[in-house]
């Protein structure tokens, strides 16, 4: 009699979501805007992570930053930022959570 064995690999899981939120909560024009993960997210696997950084400036995607940090020099008083983040294990990508939108303030006086 003659055994077949087949061997079934662990397929990979994508992360989990991060919580990502935008700060500060009221901006001015001297404010770097951050996305801060309040919680990493989780990979299944234990594979490590990366995070993607997606920001829109008045809806628009702005494909020039995919970093944590917006710096103050490129935002003006009356914009609309908004941040989404993706966590990917090198293999797949986890779900894209909001971070949060913030409006620009002005900048008072010295």
């Amino acid at each position: 009699m003659m055994w077949l064995f087949i061997v079934f690999g662990c397929a990979n899981q994508a992360p989990g979501p991060a919580l990502v939120e935008l700060s500060p909560d009221a901006p001015t024009t001297v404010d770097d805007l951050q996305a801060t993960m309040v919680e990493e997210a989780f990979d299944p696997d234990g594979d490590p992570l990366t995070y993607r950084y997606t920001w829109y400036q008045g809806g628009e995607l702005v494909s020039d930053f995919s970093e944590a940090t917006i710096p103050s020099s490129e935002t003006a008083k009356g914009e609309t930022w908004m941040v989404e983040v993706t966590a990917d294990d090198g293999k797949d990508e986890g779900f894209t959570v909001f971070g949060g939108t913030v409006t620009i303030q002005n900048t008072p006086p010295l």
